[in-house]
């Protein structure tokens, strides 16, 4: 069984490197980086609690299958993923549906996504982050005192078998 560990963080682009390197930084005891092509071999050898992948891509098209088809065999395994990208949870993908929603029914996880545009300054200073004093995690942070009220919003798999798994899984089929 792998072995427990708080917080992947990866960078998808240039600049999501840059970010989620300086964002591991900051929580050097709660979180490490992770290269985008080791991910899959370190998930084998440690589960993280949090997932949190960092890029400026603004539709995120590119990226999702770049995520969904490195870590499809995971379905319904992973931990809770974050994606720090500017609008991930509101901005429809692929006709009315969200980045968010769409990684979370591919990959049957749960999602953290944004509700706005995020800063190079939120993320690689970790201003939309916080570490949790429970398990010594790094999570997104919905904090009035930080600027960060409301930015963050979970999202989950749609329902087995509903018309809405149906779409997205349908999308996937005929967009690769």
């Amino acid at each position: 069984m792998p072995a427990l560990e708080a917080t992947f963080i990866t960078g998808l682009d240039p600049d999501g490197v840059r970010e989620g390197k300086a964002l591991a930084s900051r929580f050097p005891n709660s979180a490490r980086y992770v290269e985008p092509k080791s991910v899959v071999s370190e998930l084998g050898r440690r589960t993280p609690l949090f997932m949190v992948f960092v890029s400026h891509d603004l539709t995120g098209q590119q990226l999702y299958y770049q995520l969904v088809n490195a870590l499809g065999h995971l379905k319904g395994q992973l931990p809770i993923v974050t994606l720090a990208m500017c609008n991930s949870g509101t901005q429809p993908a692929f006709a009315d549906y969200t980045l968010a929603q769409r990684v979370a029914t591919s990959l049957r996880a749960e999602v953290r996504a944004t509700t706005r545009v995020l800063s190079f300054v939120e993320v690689g200073q970790g201003v939309a982050f916080a570490k949790s004093g429970l398990a010594d995690f790094v999570l997104p942070s919905n904090d009035p005192a930080k600027g960060t009220a409301g930015l963050w919003i979970t999202v989950t798999a749609a329902a087995s078998g509903s018309e809405d798994e149906f779409n997205l899984n349908f999308a996937d089929l005929n967009l690769q």
